[in-house]
């Protein structure tokens, strides 16, 4: 289901989300999102505390959202 909603952006470049999304996502004031860009597009999305490739939980955070396993496993990739 696809939902639009216009918004403006202030002098800082933020936007509002609306109550209704965050709802629907189970955003709360202080929670984390990933913001990404495809295709011209704005993605928003809650952040995860698992690996991006195996699902395993995060120990420590990584900016790229691995577990120590798979960082390792690329490392030793050849």
């Amino acid at each position: 289901m696809s939902h639009e909603t216009e918004k403006t952006l202030d002098n800082l470049g933020r936007v509002i989300l609306p109550v209704k999304y965050r709802n629907q996502l189970g955003l709360k004031p202080g929670d984390k999102v990933l913001i990404s860009l495809k295709n011209d597009a704005i993605s928003i999305t809650p952040s995860t505390d698992t690996c991006a490739l195996c699902g395993k939980a995060l120990v420590s955070k990584c900016e790229l959202r691995l577990c120590k396993y798979c960082i390792q496993a690329v490392k030793n990739h050849k």
